[in-house]
């Protein structure tokens, strides 16, 4: 089986709240973004998240964000070393292999925030991202016109790809794209979508 993308962690956060943190004593600890390790404490579980899947412990497809938004896995890996902890490892799909393949949740209305949000991912595309066609990230929307989806084009002449994101407004969907971006091989990559 070919891979395709490694990917360690996804998070879905509606910014409907806005949450503050207390000012940190800068002499006793090393300050980084919280975006630079894995989400913990109000980060993880906060009413801003809408869910969290970290592919961690005996339980890979958890929602570690408290909403019970259980993932189950389809042609898919777990790899105990990722970025933070374990990552899923997907393969291609159709043309190369036509079958289902990745993490899949229950639908629920919850997972359709109505204002602003955030679609997150740290990614790591393996040595033959190159013969891949477009790499689904995200995918709640399909062909109807609700919901989003993420995902990354297929490879120009040049090799570079773009993000692609595609929210459904009931009756027409919107896409935004990245400028061309050159995804090396087992480079971890963070990708944000924030609407």
């Amino acid at each position: 089986m070919r891979k395709l993308i490694q990917s360690a962690a996804l998070l879905l956060v509606s910014l409907g709240a806005v949450a503050s943190l207390p000012a940190a004593d800068t002499g006793s600890i090393a300050l980084q973004e919280p975006w630079q390790s894995q989400y913990t404490k109000e980060n993880a579980t906060g009413p801003h998240v809408l869910g969290l899947w970290t592919f961690d412990g005996a339980n890979p497809g958890a929602d570690l964000s408290g909403n019970g938004h259980q993932a189950t896995f389809h042609g898919t890996e777990i790899e105990v070393q990722g970025k933070f902890g374990a990552a899923m490892r997907s393969f291609p799909g159709f043309p190369v292999e036509d079958k289902r393949h990745g993490a899949s949740v229950k639908n629920s209305a919850k997972l359709s925030p109505r204002g602003a949000f955030t679609l997150e991912t740290w990614i790591k595309p393996e040595a033959d991202i190159e013969k891949a066609n477009t790499a689904y990230l995200l995918d709640k929307k399909y062909v109807s016109h609700t919901d989003y989806q993420l995902l990354f084009n297929p490879a120009g002449r040049t090799g570079t790809r773009t993000l692609r994101a595609v929210l459904g407004f009931g009756d027409f969907s919107e896409t935004w794209y990245s400028d061309p971006l050159q995804l090396e091989p087992e480079t971890w990559y963070h990708i944000v979508f924030m609407y």
